[in-house]
């Protein structure tokens, strides 16, 4: 019968070459025999670089979390010995207050000096210990600028104004090492520092981390004092 090739069914030109021969080389047959393939090793590839950027971020967190384990969640303190004064670092309230005025009943220094926040529930006025009568001297004064500098400068002008030649520290764990370094770097004599036996919590350390990590930054970016 006309059309038929030795009994079978011929393929029209045409359809052949819409479809296109895998062996021939052309774009179309590669497209036919080897698209499926590439696309899905390209899938796999960038499988592999999404699980390794999440291994590095991983990674990279429990470094810095195990970094940051010695500088804010458990630093270095002093074992406080007799001063001429106690300085509770800002914000004053709850922990800080009781830990300064715990060592003042203990007799390790005649001087209480408070950093205080110019007004709210951490200014003098609201602070008891400021306005209430102590057995020992009580000095309450809002430090400017009102940051760790500013009151490492502070207790250094009260150190050079009163003769002190030792001070102990009362502040936050988490804040212990950052003041530690502004206190040696500017100069403040005899510097012994105590946590205030704060508990943050795990939300508030974790918030801690990066703003202590930025703020160790700045210091070491800004020579300061």
């Amino acid at each position: 019968m006309a059309g038929d090739d030795e009994g079978g069914i011929r393929v029209p030109s045409e359809a052949q070459d819409a479809v296109g021969d895998p062996a021939d080389g052309s774009e179309d047959g590669r497209r036919g025999a080897g698209g499926a393939p590439r696309r899905m090793g390209r899938r796999r590839t960038l499988r592999r670089r999404l699980v390794g950027i999440l291994i590095g971020l991983v990674v990279a967190f429990v470094v810095v979390a195990l970094v940051g384990l010695p500088l804010y969640a458990f630093p270095a303190v002093d074992e406080p010995q007799r001063a001429d004064a106690v300085i509770v670092l800002g914000p004053p309230h709850g922990a800080g207050i009781r830990t300064g005025e715990e060592l003042m009943a203990a007799g390790y220094a005649d001087t209480l000096a408070v950093s205080v926040d110019a007004y709210g529930i951490d200014s003098g006025i609201a602070l008891d210990a400021c306005h209430e009568d102590r057995p020992y001297r009580v000095v309450c004064v809002h430090p400017d600028p009102f940051t760790t500098e500013g009151e490492a400068q502070w207790v250094r002008r009260l150190a050079d104004a009163n003769g002190w030649t030792s001070v102990i520290v009362v502040t936050y764990p988490y804040h212990v090492t950052r003041a530690r370094y502004l206190f040696d770097r500017c100069g403040v004599p005899g510097a012994m520092f105590v946590s205030n036996g704060d508990d943050p919590g795990l939300a508030r350390l974790a918030r801690m981390y990066v703003y202590q990590s930025a703020a160790f930054v700045k210091a070491w970016i800004d020579p300061g004092c």
